[in-house]
């Protein structure tokens, strides 16, 4: 193991040295660099070992659905339930009403202010999963975050349709199907990585919010990009994980929140 680390040539902006800061990380030098890895062996091996009992949070051990909460359109307005556990993806984590879990697997500047926000939070856990960086929670700086491996999908050759899901999913490295490998997420999108950090943490039904699918500006005013290919991989981890679309995701029977948590309070009452 060899301590690589990184110097400015210039004065770097706020955002460039929070993103530093959680880059600067030990690695094996027998692996070709940073980029994402190879794709998996059909047994995932990830020298991360955040194991799925430090993820879990002692309040809701007992719990069988947890919301995801994107930042997708339909989301505007949600207010998360006291009862339901819940992990807020992205730019969610600064405007719900409250939350569980923070998850990221996109370290874009704005994220990174993201996973800030969540990390002065107190009795809440940040999670990122990143691609080929290990850097394990006694060895960060950040004492209360969780970083996970990103494992990518298998190598094919680009389709030729730019505009089909295919693509969006060659063009992300999506991996379809949720890993059951500790330290270590599916990787495609991070609504999609959230709902594998859920199956880590015990879950076995999982409520989307704002987990929409489309190009239309999300609660926060940004446009994302490209997500035809969402529905792909959620379907591909149906058999994982119920799905109860709450959103606008396509290949989804859409559900009314308030419906859905009606009956969920009279059958756990």
């Amino acid at each position: 193991m060899v301590t690589l680390t990184f110097y400015p040539k210039r004065k770097k902006t706020y955002n460039e040295q929070l993103q530093s800061d959680l880059e600067k990380i030990t690695f094996d030098l027998t692996k070709a660099s940073r980029k994402d890895p190879p794709a998996p062996e059909p047994v995932d091996t990830v020298s991360s070992m955040v194991t799925n009992e430090a993820l879990k949070l002692t309040k809701w051990l007992t719990a069988d659905t947890v919301i995801i909460v994107a930042n997708g359109p339909s989301a505007k307005g949600f207010k998360a339930p006291p009862d339901i556990p819940v992990i807020a993806v992205n730019s969610a984590v600064q405007w719900l009403n409250r939350w569980d879990w923070f998850f990221t697997l996109d370290l874009s500047a704005k994220n990174i202010i993201n996973f800030q926000t969540a990390l002065k939070v107190k009795r809440r856990k940040a999670v990122i999963a990143v691609p080929d960086m290990i850097v394990k929670p006694n060895q960060t700086k950040y004492p209360k975050s969780y970083v996970m491996t990103r494992l990518v999908g298998a190598p094919s050759s680009e389709p030729v349709d730019h505009t089909s899901p295919q693509w969006g999913l060659w063009r992300y490295k999506a991996r379809l199907g949720l890993t059951r490998t500790q330290g270590a997420i599916s990787t495609g999108n991070s609504a999609y990585g959230a709902l594998n950090l859920a199956y880590h943490l015990g879950f076995t039904s999982t409520v989307l919010i704002g987990v929409d699918g489309t190009q239309d500006a999300g609660v926060d005013g940004d446009k994302p990009k490209d997500l035809a290919y969402l529905p792909l991989l959620f379907q591909s981890a149906e058999k994982d994980m119920y799905v109860i679309n709450c959103g606008s995701l396509d290949g989804f029977k859409h559900v009314d929140f308030d419906v859905w948590y009606a009956g969920y309070k009279d059958t756990s009452s």
